[in-house]
């Protein structure tokens, strides 16, 4: 039988895995390229011809190419084509109409460069009875319908009254490539027949009060709410979020959450910045021709409590380089250098927190910006002072969004679109979290006479763009997994196992203080948590992922190494979506296999590790899981 996916909010979804017959042929290439009508025709077979199902391209994205100075230093990557996914999402097809169906990809999975396995999520067997394709709800009527809702279940206005008491609901709908309102056909529970539904996001306009759901509404007939979904993903003052916590967080994860707002608390005295030296070439004499430096910022080491402030480079940043009457924009690199071989001379150069890949929205003022003048080679820093605690928040949510983006870039599509823009909210005027929400990421400040610091720092930034990174490949199944895969994510950038270092205060006992500890032998078990909190599934996940790190060390005793490899596994999987946290481990198993190819009878290199980890942790396996029709149906 297939398995069913659960959203955060619990809309089920069926799943199943096919075979290919004889493992067709099927080249890695991003879609657009020569091989992408040879894919498309081996993901199409079974689909009805004609009217019915089609299939449009959305992503292509294939396990690492081992770009990085880890992977290569551990000579730990394969071939970029030796593991990957073509999804295409499902539309149903009426004529010339073409309307996408509610939730609904297949995904062609590859392996040494031939299709191995087809996914299906929610795809009807066959063509769907709609009950039109033309609306006769316009969206506006829709909308209101969702908003208004008494039933705070479902009315966006009552739940967010409900959750923030006194708190005057300023709601927004969406717009972006993945949140444009658009009709859709929403299938029955057989997947026989389909709704013509409007689809859209509803939003809060107020970072503090943090809220977004998805609606599914009849376009015809009445406007009805077929279907809804919440889609913000919290850092986690959940109940039982944090081992050996004082004080237990009350039940509710949003409501729990937010304090009344307080003026701004001083920021503990902290010694002098360190300084990580970088190379004389680039501090003490020009790159190249024309104008070209190095952009620093000074960033918090472990936490706003613990290890002062360090001096990193800032990747991804957008500079801009005026020689009289011309203007040149460029992007510094992994390195933070920056390069216009055209601004000969005299120049000004200029920066804000801001690039490609990123954008800081301080919200206790204006973000940060440096300006110089100079010829040749001319640095830039950003260096607010130890006590501003508002001015480093900026630089540290900058400098760690933009090191999470680099860490996963070779597991992600060419053009990640979810990504790309993102906005990164700093000093939230309230205390104790930070969330993910399609298209940003968010981070409160330290509030007066709260215990918790200011959240953008690394561990919680990684964790967010964690969920980001999930989204992007092909979109977030399951909350739970979700959870876990941010805190893996914090634990492979930052190699230690505390996800959100100091969040309940400052040193002496910072152990204890640790939202979520993974190496703790008190980390809940699979059995225990698989039907509870979305972050105590997270926390197995970790827990998991930890212990595969810890015995991949012993085993080669080389923790670049380790941790390359770790990185592999937990990512790999990442590729292939899971839909749950059992789902992830089997997924790893898979990987292992096709990264870490071993002569027979060997079942794959690290299987004994991976197994070992995931039975420590209580998580269910397949007995097979390197077949994935076979350990999914």
């Amino acid at each position: 039988m297939g398995q069913v996916l659960s959203y955060p909010t619990g809309t089920a979804v069926p799943e199943a895995y096919t075979a290919v017959a004889g493992n067709a042929p099927v080249p890695m290439a991003l879609f657009g390229g020569d091989e992408a009508p040879q894919a498309q025709a081996v993901a199409a077979r079974g689909l009805p011809a004609g009217d019915g199902l089609v299939l449009r391209p959305r992503t292509a994205v294939s396990i690492g190419d081992g770009d990085d100075a880890d992977e290569a230093a551990a000579a730990a990557a394969p071939p970029r084509e030796q593991i990957g996914s073509l999804q295409f999402d499902v539309l149903h097809k009426q004529g010339d109409t073409e309307l996408p169906i509610s939730k609904a990809t297949r995904t062609l999975i590859s392996a040494a460069g031939k299709a191995v396995a087809v996914r299906d999520r929610n795809v009807p067997a066959a063509k769907l009875a709609v009950d039109g394709t033309e609306p006769e709800v316009e969206f506006e009527a829709a909308r209101k319908a969702a908003v208004e809702a008494a039933d705070p279940k479902v009315g966006a206005i009552a739940l967010y009254k409900q959750i923030y008491p006194g708190g005057k609901p300023v709601l927004t709908v969406l717009a972006g490539d993945t949140d444009n309102p658009r009709l859709e056909v929403f299938p029955d529970a057989e997947r026989k027949a389909g709704k013509l539904v409007w689809r859209f996001s509803v939003a809060s306009a107020d970072p503090a009060r943090p809220f977004v759901r998805r609606y599914w509404v009849a376009a015809r007939g009445q406007p009805v709410v077929v279907s809804y979904e919440d889609r913000v993903f919290l850092h986690g003052r959940a109940a039982g979020g944090c081992v050996g916590c004082d004080a237990a967080p009350a039940a509710n994860p949003l409501a729990a959450a937010f304090a009344p707002a307080q003026p701004p608390a001083p920021m503990p005295a902290a010694a002098g910045p360190e300084v990580v030296p970088v190379a004389a070439r680039v501090q003490d004499q020009p790159l190249l021709l024309g104008t070209s430096g190095f952009v620093t910022g000074l960033v918090w080491k472990e936490s706003p409590y613990q290890g002062g402030l360090v001096s990193r480079p800032l990747a991804g940043l957008t500079v801009t380089v005026k020689k009289g009457a011309q203007t040149f924009t460029t992007t510094t690199n992994g390195l933070g250098v920056y390069h216009v071989p055209a601004a000969v001379g005299p120049v000004q150069v200029t920066a804000t927190l801001a690039g490609p890949m990123a954008e800081v929205q301080n919200l206790a003022g204006p973000v940060l910006a440096v300006s110089k003048v100079g010829v040749g080679l001319v640095n830039l820093a950003f260096t607010p002072s130890p006590a501003d605690e508002a001015g480093v928040a900026q630089v540290s949510a900058f400098q760690a969004t933009n090191a999470a983006f680099n860490f996963a870039r070779s597991y992600l599509p060419a053009n990640p679109t979810k990504l790309t823009g993102m906005l990164v909210r700093v000093n939230i005027n309230d205390s104790c979290n930070a969330f993910y929400t399609p298209g940003s990421t968010n981070y409160f400040r330290k509030a007066a006479g709260a215990s918790c610091p200011n959240t953008a720092y690394a561990d919680v930034v990684s964790h967010e763009y964690g969920h980001a990174v999930d989204d992007q490949l092909t979109g977030i199944q399951d909350g739970g997994y979700s959870e876990g895969f941010g805190d893996a994510l914090c634990l492979l950038i930052t190699r230690q196992p505390g996800v959100g270092r100091n969040s309940f205060g400052p040193p002496p006992g910072d152990a204890t203080k640790t939202l979520r500890d993974a190496s703790s032998p008190t980390a809940p078990k699979w059995p225990a948590v698989q039907n509870g909190e979305v972050h105590q599934k997270g926390f197995c996940y970790s827990a998991f992922c930890w212990r595969l790190i810890t015995k991949l060390k012993a085993k080669y005793a080389n923790d670049t190494l380790a941790f390359a490899i770790a990185k592999r596994l937990v990512l790999g999987a990442g590729v292939l979506n899971p839909n749950s946290v059992p789902d992830a481990a089997r997924l790893m198993f898979f990987v292992d296999k096709q990264a870490f190819p071993q002569p027979a009878p060997a079942k794959s290199k690290h299987y004994d590790l991976i197994k070992a980890a995931a039975d420590e942790m209580q998580i269910p396996h397949p007995q097979n899981p390197f077949d994935l029709v076979a350990a999914a149906n």
